[in-house]
């Protein structure tokens, strides 16, 4: 397959083209230049020890395939151009899957395609190439993102100077995440990962987004202190506060004043004179950077005056971040903890509202004490909602919750665990330098076997350890899990899926099905109704996540996607025959020529912050459904 990188020994490839473009006159996309490109493989790229030019190039070829993929699914303005690919009558000889022409006024953008994928995650090609009145010439990446924007053929937005700023640091970001991991990047795509490792080998972020690896408020210094991407372990900032100052509640079988002290005590490094001095103070263990925005505020300097509010200092044993940034792990201990961060990751401040945190106590009485949680623990034993029994925040002067300094505390299935365990967005996330974990998995499992065979059935188990039981939580039980690629996790036995786990109960709700099975009212925005509800589940669990599987193993060339497709409908269908209580999402997904889709570039792009939107579908938007028969 292509590279998508142009080989270094080709410094001239750029003029070459256009001055072929230039004697063809191409001005739009009725010819294609003739260039011959070496692949990667063929160039050894890989084998040599990157350069700053390199990794530039690297950080905004994995940029591309994230912003033009978000863009190409929201906005239908390009056209897409494919030869026959079993004719040798195509005037290209470049490798390529195919090319996009982006419209601008009177110019056109040409982006070649390494991989088109009926699933929706095309693979890109860069340079892009601006045609204008006879001539054409090669755009970086960034080049080509400010004249997209310039040119005004998008949205109405006011904040486009501000985007095409977050798009460049998000490329600056990646390129600095590269640098660090220059010389093991093979390493992150092929060793054997437990929970930490996994949470820590996502790169480059979110795979259909303009920004994936924007943070705001985040320095350089920050970023390397407090990223996942770079393994840096910190220790937490403790406090200690009266409780009459905090808003904290658990429905686990200890409060949160007990579950916070726990975490001290199994600490072997806390400090024991730190627990004798608190008396009867509540201990918060805190992120240590967002600690220090709560230092900067006048309101907690008075309470520290007062002595309301203890600061113990960073103390304890280490913790690391998971690929959320704003959720922390130590092997040691029994509870993770997630917390208010103030920095826009992606499209939000990542801050927790109390509406929220509500989502998680509610999950864990469903799972440990409802009929419903016991039958669906019992139907399906490798499945497991990992949930968030307890929270906790300081009280503002006025009694209401500081939102910036809440902390949740979420269940630990991975304490002093070392099984195989993969995070799915770090599994199939591009990789720089050659193919994803994904695709070299199921190279390593069919070592003795037919490529296709493997990959579709690792498919297959994946279907049924992943997908099955979070389709029937929503068609028989009614509960509804935002299962995007950072929200689930898979452990592995002999290279094959054999446990998954959901996580992140923010992204939960409930159908009228769960309403009355658990005998609940409809209060709450999470009590959604039926429309709702399933465009949401399913641009997570298919669109985000399942989709993503395919165009992986697509793209990698270990099996078809239109084949995976027909399996994946197939499969849906069947779940369907069974006869659930509800099978009102089975259809939408199964039935519709159109399925709905975040709009992450818009939201993006227009700077939105969606954790505040009362109507979430504002920022969906329609796109067609891969799984019409027609198409799987």
């Amino acid at each position: 397959m292509a590279s998508v990188f142009w080989p270094e020994n080709d410094l001239h490839w750029p003029f070459n083209l256009i001055r072929l473009l230039e004697k063809a006159a191409i001005i739009n996309m009725t010819t294609t230049p003739d260039v011959n490109v070496q692949n990667r493989a063929d160039s050894g790229f890989g084998c040599k020890k990157a350069n700053d030019a390199d990794l530039k190039l690297q950080a905004q070829s994995l940029s591309a395939n994230c912003f033009f993929n978000a863009l190409l699914r929201e906005w239908q303005g390009w056209t897409l151009k494919r030869d026959d690919l079993n004719s040798n009558h195509s005037p290209v000889s470049i490798e390529n899957d195919g090319v996009i022409t982006f419209p601008l006024n009177d110019r056109n953008l040409m982006i070649y395609l390494r991989h088109f994928s009926p699933s929706g995650r095309h693979q890109f090609l860069l340079p892009v190439i601006l045609c204008s009145e006879g001539r054409a010439e090669s755009l970086s990446f960034i080049q080509a993102v400010k004249l997209i924007v310039s040119t005004d053929v998008l949205w109405s937005s006011t904040y486009r100077s501000q985007f095409i700023s977050r798009v460049n640091r998000s490329v600056e970001n990646i390129q600095a995440t590269l640098t660090h991991h220059q010389h093991h990047i093979s390493e992150i795509f092929t060793q054997t990962c437990d929970f930490q490792t996994t949470e820590q080998s996502l790169l480059t972020g979110h795979s259909v987004h303009p920004t994936p690896k924007s943070r705001d408020q985040f320095s350089a210094d920050d970023a390397m202190r407090y990223l996942p991407e770079y393994a840096n372990p910190f220790k937490l900032h403790w406090f200690a506060i009266e409780p009459s100052l905090l808003e904290a509640d658990s429905v686990h079988s200890l409060s949160f004043h007990q579950l916070t002290k726990q975490l001290a005590e199994e600490d072997p490094n806390f400090p024991r004179d730190a627990l004798n001095i608190i008396g009867n103070k509540t201990l918060l263990p805190a992120h240590p950077w967002q600690a220090q925005q709560w230092l900067n505020s006048d309101y907690i300097r008075q309470l520290l005056k007062e002595q309301r509010l203890l600061d113990l200092g960073c103390i304890g044993s280490s913790w690391s971040a998971t690929s959320s940034v704003r959720s922390l792990y130590a092997r040691h201990a029994s509870f993770m903890l997630k917390y208010s961060l103030s920095v826009k990751l992606t499209n939000s401040i990542r801050h927790l509202l109390p509406k929220e945190v509500v989502r998680g106590k509610e999950i864990h009485q469903v799972k440990y004490q409802s009929p419903v949680g016991l039958a669906l623990q019992q139907r399906y034993p490798n499945f497991e909602i990992i949930t968030e029994p307890a929270h906790g925040a300081i009280k503002g002067s006025n009694g209401e919750v500081l939102a910036e300094t809440m902390i949740v505390l979420r269940e630990n299935p991975f304490k002093n665990n070392t099984d195989a365990t993969e995070l799915l967005a770090s599994l199939t996330q591009d990789n720089p330098q050659g193919e994803s974990r994904l695709v070299n998995l199921i190279q390593t499992v069919a070592s003795k076997g037919s490529i296709s065979t493997i990959a579709r059935a690792w498919f297959q188990k994946y279907m049924e350890v992943v997908v099955e039981p979070l389709v029937i939580a929503q068609a028989d039980y009614g509960l509804l899990f935002g299962a995007h690629q950072q929200n689930l996790l898979i452990t592995l036995k002999e290279g094959y899926p054999n446990q998954a786990y959901f996580r992140d109960c923010q992204g939960t709700g409930y159908s009228h099905v769960a309403r009355e099975l658990l005998a609940v009212g409809s209060s709450g925005e999470h009590h959604v109704d039926a429309a709702m509800g399933n465009r949401l589940f399913t641009y997570y669990l298919i669109i985000n996540s399942t989709f993503g599987v395919i165009s992986a193993l697509g793209a990698g060339g270990c099996a078809s996607e239109h084949e995976l497709l027909r399996d994946l409908r197939n499969f849906l269908h069947e779940l369907r025959q069974r006869g659930p209580r509800d099978t009102s999402c089975l259809d939408y997904i199964l039935d519709s020529q159109t399925l709905w889709s975040k709009h992450n570039f818009y939201c993006a792009y227009c700077n939105i912050n969606e954790n505040t939107l009362a109507d979430p579908l504002k920022v969906y938007h329609t796109m067609p459904n891969p799984l019409t028969p027609t198409n799987a």
